[in-house]
């Protein structure tokens, strides 16, 4: 696992700006943000013993998830209910999308080798009780959102992995192949499907051009 920090500006120009004495506030930017760095990132370490009898420490990628409540309403993202070191909450849905995050994050380090949506350990996070009666789940190009369903014909989309993966799948899509994420049914007026597949901003392909024979 790399646990190298990464950025735009790498860390030995900031380091070369930091001693610069042409631009004074610039270098004090520079010392700053190399104190601060990044956000660390989580891992886990698991402990187990070798064919000698010898403890071996073995760290590995972890989720980091953070799990709000609209509380009914339409705002975004909403209080924060459950973070990734919280207990369980005593909310059902809260738990489930917790662990809906949680397995996804799993599917990806196992089958593909990758740590969360961007490969580089991005945040999960998702927001449940979204609106009154609102019968969707979506991503919406940074958390998956959970309506709680009309109570009828959908009664809630958090104990859904199938959900789950599927809106998470646009996550992945939109860090790796790096389309604009449009189409959310969070800025439309209306009730989208329960599978809301975003439209993503791409050239469209010429049409081929066919010659009549004769």
């Amino acid at each position: 696992m790399d646990t190298a920090m990464h950025g735009i500006i790498p860390a030995y120009l900031l380091s070369r700006l930091a001693e610069s004495g042409r631009f004074p506030h610039a270098a004090d930017a520079a010392r700053q943000t190399l104190i601060a760095g990044r956000p660390p990132f989580r891992a886990r370490i698991n402990l187990s013993i070798d064919e000698h009898g010898d403890l071996v420490a073995e760290l590995t990628d972890a989720p980091n998830r953070t799990i709000s409540d609209a509380q009914n309403t339409e705002t975004l993202p909403g209080l924060i209910v459950r973070a990734e070191d919280d207990v369980a909450a005593a909310d059902s849905s809260v738990n489930e999308a917790f662990d809906g995050l949680g397995a996804t994050f799993e599917l990806l380090l196992s089958a593909f080798e990758r740590n969360s949506l961007d490969g580089l350990g991005a945040a999960l996070d998702a927001t449940v009780h979204y609106g009154t009666d609102y019968d969707n789940a979506f991503w919406d190009g940074e958390r998956m959102v959970f309506g709680d369903g009309d109570g009828e014909v959908f009664r809630g989309f958090t104990g859904s992995l199938s959900v789950i993966g599927h809106e998470l799948a646009h996550g992945v899509i939109q860090h790796t192949a790096n389309l604009e994420y449009q189409g959310s049914p969070v800025h439309s007026t209306s009730r989208s499907p329960m599978c809301s597949v975003p439209s993503l901003s791409s050239t469209p392909k010429a049409k081929p051009q066919t010659r009549q024979a004769g």
